[in-house]
């Protein structure tokens, strides 16, 4: 076998020049654009070295495509509704930036330079291709750890949720608490005052009147009810002294005729002896008392027949006094005045408590809305671009005890 014949051979067919007549075929012709070669300097290069400008432009073509089809999985998962060529759109333009790019990194590199500047050519090349070999693959990572990311940022939403439930909870019993009992007391306050008569300061003092007579009513009620139990106490005396006189006046009648009986007394002996005497005594006593006794009943009759209880007039206020009447009217004013002091810090009292609420849910319900939406999955690029970063880099326990404490310094 003659090596050196094949070699030689090689060669020729590696530094073949190039046939000016023969066109390009389409994809090599784009392979040929991407790498930024011209036409004129094509035709003048031997077949391998176009191989190498073609492998150039696929090293283009490939991160385009990829920042192309990256770029149409994400913005398609951006939207709620298809938006298929809104979606294209935007990849194409993400692709064709990425595209210039390369372009631009293969057509600034100019190896017959100075050290220094190609040492800082190649760093900004290292650092731009780092930039955007990141945002390429920026889309598929996210694509493949969505469900982890989702899973993660919500499992420290649903803390951050609950530390956000327990303190709007506390803070809004202290705002109980607080307003509350002010204004339960003030309510207190106002009815116990509205429980002795309506707030109208005309109708409060016709019930100042109203019960003004009602309570000489009840005054002369009752004066009555004690003479008439005097009264019957009187009669039962007039009755027993009455009734002890006639017994008296008998023992007189048959002492007088002798015939008084023994075992009362009697002596036999008809007008004469100590027991006529003291018979005839004792009749003249009880005589005056009997007379004492029907004279104070009968007083006591005219009395009780004097203390009748008046029907009540219609208006009960013109019939006081002058000066009782003025000074019902004045305690009704001033009544008046009072209910109306009450009413108005009463008021004062619940709009205050109704502000402190309503800017309660104004600092609150936002952040819980927000918390309980991103709780449910739906979170903004920025925050699953962080929870990218979460759930490449940083531990899962580490995660949870900086949520932790975070929930524990939480403050909306």
């Amino acid at each position: 076998m003659n090596l050196r014949t094949n070699f030689e051979q090689i060669k020729d067919w590696a530094h073949r020049p190039a046939r000016t007549d023969r066109s390009w075929s389409r994809p090599l012709g784009l392979l040929y654009w991407l790498a930024g070669a011209r036409h004129t300097t094509l035709a003048q290069l031997p077949e391998s070295e176009k191989e190498r400008i073609a492998i150039l432009g696929s090293s283009v073509m490939i991160p385009t495509l990829l920042a192309f089809f990256g770029m149409y999985l994400y913005a398609s998962s951006r939207f709620h509704t298809s938006r298929p060529i809104v979606t294209l759109l935007i990849a194409l333009a993400w692709a064709f930036i990425v595209m210039h790019v390369d372009r631009i990194l293969m057509a600034t590199y100019r190896p017959f330079q100075s050290r220094r500047r190609r040492a800082l050519q190649v760093c900004f090349r290292i650092g731009l291709a780092t930039v955007v070999s990141v945002a390429i693959a920026f889309p598929f990572c996210l694509e493949q750890y969505r469900g982890a990311i989702h899973e993660r940022l919500q499992g420290e939403y649903r803390l951050r949720l609950d530390g956000v439930h327990r303190q709007e909870r506390a803070e809004r019993d202290l705002l109980a608490q607080g307003d509350g009992a002010t204004v339960a007391d003030l309510r207190a306050q106002l009815d116990k005052v509205l429980a002795n008569g309506p707030a109208d300061p005309a109708l409060f003092a016709e019930e100042l009147a109203k019960q003004q007579v009602q309570q000489h009513d009840d005054t002369a009620r009752t004066f009555k009810q004690q003479l008439d139990q005097e009264a019957a106490a009187a009669l039962a005396q007039w009755k027993e002294i009455s009734a002890h006189l006639r017994t008296v006046e008998q023992d007189l009648k048959d002492e007088a005729r002798g015939r008084l009986a023994s075992e009362r007394g009697g002596t036999g002996k008809p007008g004469q002896g100590a027991k006529f005497k003291e018979l005839t005594r004792d009749h003249e006593l009880l005589g005056k008392a009997e007379q004492a006794a029907r004279q104070r009943y009968e007083q006591l009759l005219t009395r009780a027949s004097q203390v009748q209880p008046t029907a009540p007039p219609k208006d009960r206020l013109s019939a006081l006094e002058p000066e009782q009447r003025s000074r019902f009217v004045s305690e009704a004013q001033a009544r008046s005045e009072r209910i109306e002091a009450l009413r108005l810090t009463l008021a004062r009292a619940e709009q205050e408590q109704a502000d402190h609420l309503a800017a309660h849910k104004r600092r609150f319900d936002p952040v819980i809305k927000s918390y309980t939406t991103k709780a449910q999955g739906t979170f903004d690029p920025m925050e699953e671009t962080i929870g990218l970063f979460k759930v490449i880099f940083v531990p899962e326990s580490g995660g949870r005890d900086c949520i932790a404490k975070d929930k524990k310094g939480n403050n909306p």
